[in-house]
């Protein structure tokens, strides 16, 4: 009896860890990027852009002249940090296993190794769609770099999707001064949701929320030299459609916003988002 509880409440506390829908949404929703492949794993977008490409004179048509499959194959193994970023937003220990390997032609810029992992959990058994994990590795063997975002997305009525938005290049440049507390990241949080109901009222749409819950979130950023993360902490303020019950909160799909901890929001809007920095370089 004692197993047949401790398997329930394992399913479930664990949460929604892949949804092919919102997975589409992710990508259908961007705009203005000019990107050959684009996927999600959780909260997390990955971005190749087509600039990212080899140029003319690098590219490699011969097929003979790209590094092993073998090799292809180890040189797109996702990283420390990716591994670790699945983990935080799946909220669950993940493994990744090799599903596919293949070369493939970009027009003008030759060939290129895909190499896909499929993600999993790590300690119990595995059903549904996992998402999956891509790399594109150049003839030579290094790894062409994806853009990364978190985007959120919430189905708040038909047809009508909220995506919260924020760069992983504006995490890299949070501010190392005074860090705000939970309440200043509560008002934050209320007062982006505020200028979002107000735009869709703009478009006739009603869109009304009440809190549900915050906490901070590590986010890994990049390795140090010893190899040990650098985590960047984020406020993730949740809010709820003030229509749910109380029985429906365990499946709800909460709004979230995410708020770093020198007070930068992410970006709200309505069934579309731009894959952009905030923040400039200095």
């Amino acid at each position: 009896m004692k197993n047949s509880l401790a398997i329930l409440f394992l399913l479930l506390a664990t949460p929604t860890l892949f949804s092919q829908d919102l997975a589409s949404r992710q990508i259908n929703g961007l705009l203005d990027v000019d990107f050959f492949d684009a996927f999600s794993v959780g909260d997390t977008v990955y971005i190749y852009r087509t600039s990212g490409l080899p140029a003319l004179k690098n590219a490699v048509n011969d097929l003979t002249k790209l590094i092993t499959v073998d090799r292809a194959a180890l040189h797109g193994v996702p990283g420390k940090i990716d591994c670790e970023l699945m983990d935080v937003m799946l909220e669950l220990k993940t493994r990744t296993s090799l599903h596919s390997v293949a070369a493939e032609i970009f027009g003008n810029s030759g060939f290129l190794w895909k190499v896909v992992h499929e993600i999993g959990p790590a300690h119990i058994g595995s059903t549904g769609v996992w998402p999956k994990f891509v790399s594109y590795v150049n003839p030579d063997g290094s790894l062409i770099k994806p853009e990364k975002y978190i985007c959120s997305g919430k189905l708040v009525a038909e047809d009508t999707h909220l995506f919260s938005v924020i760069s992983f290049d504006d995490l890299s440049m949070i501010s190392d001064g005074p860090e705000i507390d939970g309440e200043n990241a509560l008002r934050i949080g209320r007062e982006s949701i505020e200028k979002l109901c107000t735009e869709a009222l703009k478009q006739n749409i009603v869109i009304r929320t009440r809190y549900h819950d915050q906490r901070l979130v590590g986010i890994p950023i990049k390795t140090k030299n010893a190899g040990e993360t650098n985590y960047r902490q984020m406020w993730r303020v949740r809010f709820i459609l003030a229509d749910h019950v109380s029985y429906e909160l365990l499946d709800s799909d909460p709004v979230v916003v995410w708020i770093t901890t020198d007070g930068c929001a992410s970006t709200l809007s309505i069934n579309e988002w731009h894959a952009k920095n905030r923040r400039t370089k200095d």
